[in-house]
């Protein structure tokens, strides 16, 4: 478990394993992927719906990648699925300031979440607001997971490093207070 390098909190899950993410004092235990239990599990477990399930439409700028599929803001944690299809599902969410982002690796590809500009090999698919720092999860072994809390508003465009010319693509806009 690390500190997130903009004020958040990571950590990196082998398979199956469980673990507890921590988001302003409510914890979320994750039984493995797609599977959890706690307070905030209603919202966890109702967010990890293949497909997009629950969307909404996108920012009224017309914001974020085209053809989106939109995650209302949740309760503390969303969960992003990385899929033996070279996806991101959704690809989009939308979520509050110090929630958490939780993706779960579950195909049987390695796969990462990175939001670096140093390490993306097309130019534009790492975007950060100001101030927010470079993230990566490093390699998401089959079944592995890595959580993320996001405290500084904004866009965040990330990518799968070794699925990134695939199109492996996804965005979270953070905003600062209830809709």
């Amino acid at each position: 478990m690390t500190a997130g390098v903009d004020g958040g909190l990571s950590m990196v899950l082998g398979g199956g394993v469980a673990a507890v993410v921590v988001t302003l004092g409510v914890a979320a235990l994750l039984l493995g992927p797609g599977r959890a239990a706690s307070p905030a599990a209603g919202a966890a477990a109702a967010l990890s719906v293949p497909g997009g399930g629950g969307t909404s439409p996108g920012p009224a700028s017309g914001s974020g990648p085209a053809g989106a599929r939109w995650l209302p803001a949740a309760k503390d944690t969303v969960v992003v699925t990385l899929t033996n299809e070279l996806q991101f599902e959704p690809d989009s969410v939308r979520i509050h300031r110090g929630e958490t982002v939780v993706w779960e690796n579950t195909s049987v590809l390695i796969h990462t979440s990175t939001d670096d500009p140093a390490q993306e090999a097309i130019e534009g698919d790492a975007v950060l607001p100001d101030g927010a720092k470079a993230w990566s999860s490093g390699r998401l072994e089959p079944r592995g997971s890595f959580a993320r809390t996001f405290t500084i508003p904004g866009e965040y465009h990330y990518f799968c490093i070794p699925h990134e010319a695939a199109g492996m693509k996804g965005m979270i806009q953070v905003i600062s207070g209830p809709e």
